[in-house]
């Protein structure tokens, strides 16, 4: 998969570029919101999904699903957070924005980033083989 991942924390962009990479994904990672806009108005290949933190200062996980889903209404969007997801109105639960499609807990454990690609791949596939 071609994925697109923004966090203004560059420890945590590493490592999850490294871990995504490592498992066979193509990984475009930026700590700047406004980049991947532009990372995504301009690619040659279609990403697949874009993974983005809650808080950034520049732009909120939010608004940059927001225009993401602009640019490309079908993508997918991850959002991670390190606020517990039971204290997220607006975020998480029946009130999630629609520009959010999955919200994931940080700090995100490596197997279950990896449970949720594997799953992620499959509703993938199944979606392409159902059309």
């Amino acid at each position: 998969m071609n994925i697109l991942v923004v966090d203004d924390e560059p420890a945590i962009l590493k490592a999850l570029q490294t871990i995504l990479t490592l498992d066979g994904h193509t990984v475009h990672a930026t700590v700047s919101p406004h980049e991947a806009i532009e990372t995504l108005r301009a690619a040659d290949t279609p990403f697949d999904l874009t993974i983005t933190d809650q808080t950034m200062p520049s732009m909120s996980g939010p608004e940059l699903a927001r225009a993401v889903k602009a640019v490309a209404p079908s993508m997918p969007i991850v959002l991670l957070t390190g606020v517990l997801l039971t204290g997220m109105p607006g975020v998480s639960g029946p009130d999630r924005p629609p520009c959010i499609d999955y919200v994931l807990q940080k700090p995100i454990r490596l197997a279950e980033l990896r449970k949720f690609m594997s799953d992620f791949a499959q509703r993938v596939t199944a979606e392409a083989g159902a059309r």
